[in-house]
């Protein structure tokens, strides 16, 4: 064989191993091309709300957040005031955090206090057309974890929140008027039309330990030192109407709890709260410690009281001011 039929060969054979070494090259999938243009996508969103945040005037955004959040809560009569505030960058883009915030409803003394609150708004939302926003709150080692989100008068809200120390917040004195504390861990959703309350949907479910009612002086009268080990509150919402699923204060047969008590019914949701209706039947067992306390509570609910010294009723008409009715 020639020399030039050898070179031929030779040529051949290392076309050959050339392309089966490469092979042709394989086409992204559609998978891929997708993931591939989400990274790029959330690359060039990190780096613009990174570029963004660092030529924005944030002090002039902080006066614009913290007035708006003022004026939202003036239409209510509150007050608030905070130590600290920042505006920091996270993943989810701008985030806005207080410190020591206090709030108050004129004239009442009564303040809610939280150690820590930050309001990040949601990009899904926001791109959607939507208001929403993440917020967090934390106290001591409690903590309520809520997310919103809307647009008009249509909403969706969920929230968590455990081991919150509901007397280092004020809460009872600041909604009630009550001098008092509980361990609250709480979680749920909601969502519908907050215009039409027929369109609500959801549940709500909050877990209360170490109740404690502090003596004091309520309607006139002294109250003693009232102590409750636990409570369960879970809700069903569906269209606008509120089913007890569980209502417990304190534990059967107690001889530590001044309160022991269970419900049963459902409440009836309307636009303004005062015009909400209930219908719930209640039974309830106090302590000695308030049978005491209150020598006239017999003649106030002896026509509810059953042989075994508990009292049961029924309470309807409007959810703030209910009729009670003995429920033999």
């Amino acid at each position: 064989m020639s020399s030039d039929t050898f070179e031929q060969i030779d040529g051949s054979q290392d076309q050959t191993r050339v392309g089966s070494h490469n092979g042709p090259e394989t086409p992204p999938s559609r998978a891929q091309t997708i993931l591939r243009a989400l990274g790029w996508s959330t690359l060039a969103l990190g780096c613009l709300f990174f570029f963004t945040l660092v030529n924005l005037p944030q002090a002039r955004i902080k006066n614009f957040i913290q007035g708006t959040l003022t004026n939202a809560l003036s239409t209510s009569g509150i007050q608030m005031t905070s130590s600290e505030s920042n505006l920091s960058m996270g993943l989810l883009g701008l985030g806005y955090e207080l410190k020591n915030v206090t709030l108050k409803k004129p004239p009442s003394e009564a303040a809610l206090t939280i150690e820590g609150l930050s309001v990040t708004p949601k990009l899904t939302a926001l791109i959607l057309g939507q208001l929403g926003a993440k917020l967090s709150l934390n106290q001591g080692d409690g903590f309520l974890k809520a997310s919103y989100a809307g647009k008009g008068s249509e909403m969706s809200l969920s929230f968590d929140g455990k081991d919150l120390n509901l007397g280092k917040m004020g809460v009872l004195p600041y909604f009630a008027g009550i001098k008092g504390t509980a361990q609250l861990a709480a979680e749920g959703s909601v969502s519908g039309d907050s215009a039409n309350p027929a369109t609500l949907n959801g549940n709500v479910k909050f877990n209360l330990n170490k109740i404690v009612i502090d003596s004091q002086k309520l309607y006139g009268f002294d109250v003693p030192r009232l102590a409750i080990s636990e409570g369960v509150i879970d809700l069903q919402i569906a269209q606008g109407k509120a089913t007890i699923t569980s209502f417990r204060l304190g534990k059967a047969g107690s001889m530590t709890d001044d309160i022991v008590a269970n419900a049963t019914g459902d409440f009836q949701l309307a636009k303004q709260m005062e015009l909400s209706t209930i219908n719930v039947k209640a039974k309830f067992t106090l302590s000695q410690n308030i049978l005491k306390a209150f020598s006239l509570i017999d003649a106030l609910l002896g026509a509810g009281k059953l042989p075994d010294g508990s009292y049961s009723y029924t309470l309807t008409g409007q959810l703030l001011q209910p009729t009670p009715t003995p429920a033999k």
